[in-house]
């Protein structure tokens, strides 16, 4: 999904256990940037683990016992767990062993986050943002938690 511009979207939901914010700025235009605030919503079943932004998902099936893989397109390295298997959990049901990892560039901003709820801001926020950004954020949640991210600004 790719948000630009000054209306503030409605929430989103992830589909698996990781959610990844990319900002990317341009050359030209500076601008206050953007809050957003995120909550993980639990869940009792493995379904897909979810797609990675410049990544590939290896294998199809998502019952108890099956593997997936993940890797990462050429520039890019994988976080995380590369090898993720759905497995029972007592009281929970079945999950993910891991959370889904995610590819990451080199050097760019942004970060891991972890935990039940936070935030994320833009570099500079509530200040203008600089030229030429890339930014990367993820939220790692328990397997087969969601997460869901709120702009505010």
């Amino acid at each position: 999904m790719r948000l630009s511009g000054f209306m503030l979207p409605s929430p989103i939901v992830s589909t698996g256990s990781i959610l990844a914010l990319w900002f990317t700025t341009d050359f030209a235009v500076s601008a206050q940037g953007f809050k957003a605030v995120y909550e993980v919503l639990p869940s009792h079943t493995c379904g897909t683990p979810g797609l990675i932004p410049n990544g590939v998902i290896h294998g199809s099936q998502y019952n108890m016992g099956d593997k997936i893989r993940y890797s990462c397109e050429s520039g890019f390295v994988l976080e995380g767990h590369s090898i993720l298997t759905c497995i029972v959990s007592p009281g929970s049901g079945a999950q993910w062993d891991f959370p889904s990892p995610f590819c990451r560039a080199d050097g760019a901003c942004g970060g891991t986050l972890r935990g039940t709820a936070g935030s994320i801001t833009s570099p500079g926020y509530p200040a203008e943002y600089d030229n030429n950004l890339d930014c990367t954020w993820s939220i790692l949640a328990e397997p087969g938690d969601t997460i869901a991210l709120i702009f505010n600004d």
